[in-house]
């Protein structure tokens, strides 16, 4: 069996910017891990990019990512945080998207520790 993963912007930038391998995430579970985001996720990243916020360039390291590792694009019309509460297992660490997903069970949320730590919440 393989665990899918679906990856948000706060959790690829904030991964990028800690310097933090998304292989750590697979350290996780005992299966495969399967990574996939949706198009809303890849729109994000491609306005933050050509923004002049200081994490601009965090998100074209993402999205270079993304690319390199093969990442999946679901299409999806929702906005990326419906699209990702609609996920079993998702990574994160936008705080108000954890909120939400911890009221809509069962899911699986993966989170970074402020020590850098990939940390894995089951919510049911």
């Amino acid at each position: 069996m393989v665990v899918r993963v679906a990856l948000d912007t706060s959790f690829l930038i904030f991964i990028v910017r800690r310097r933090i391998s998304l292989d750590a995430v697979q350290v996780l579970f005992a299966e495969p891990v399967l990574y996939y985001t949706s198009r809303g996720v890849i729109n994000e990243l491609e306005h933050i990019s050509k923004s002049s916020k200081a994490i601009s360039k965090h998100a074209t390291l993402a999205l270079k990512l993304i690319s390199k590792r093969t990442i999946a694009i679901i299409e999806d019309s929702n906005t990326p945080d419906d699209w990702l509460l609609t996920q079993d297992v998702i990574a994160t660490v936008d705080i108000n998207l954890i909120r939400a997903a911890k009221a809509k069970p069962p899911k699986t949320i993966i989170t970074v520790s402020k020590a850098n730590r990939i940390i894995k919440t089951n919510c049911h």
